[in-house]
């Protein structure tokens, strides 16, 4: 479904690859899961977000995504090759992410704030 409310699937076409949080090693250092590839629609633009802690960010980039990502976790512009439990250098970590739905519940709109 396509609408004014946010970009239709069908123009989320940039490959990206992503990498969910998995939690600590025994040196407090953040882990991953292996990257997957997903759609979205990368734009560079700075925008002021409230993360889920309450604390205000101004953005590198916001994109938007097929799916609900995780906070911490980080994204990366084209398909990383090989996918490992190691987001590349220039993978940039998610800061915020917001989901919202239109008034008809009918569309998602997925933006990750890096």
């Amino acid at each position: 479904m396509t609408g004014a409310f946010g970009p239709a699937t069908r123009n989320l076409n940039q490959q990206l690859t992503y990498w969910s949080p998995a939690g600590n090693d025994g040196y407090n250092q953040p882990t991953f899961a292996t990257g997957i590839p997903i759609m979205g629609r990368w734009n560079i633009q700075s925008d002021t977000v409230e993360t889920s802690t309450g604390q205000e960010i101004v953005s590198k980039a916001v994109i938007h995504v097929d799916r609900d990502l995780e906070e911490g976790g980080y994204l990366y512009q084209g398909l990383a090759s090989p996918l490992t439990d190691v987001p590349p250098a220039d993978a940039l970590e998610i800061q915020a992410f917001l989901s919202n739905t239109d008034l008809r519940n009918m569309e998602q709109e997925r933006r990750a704030y890096l």
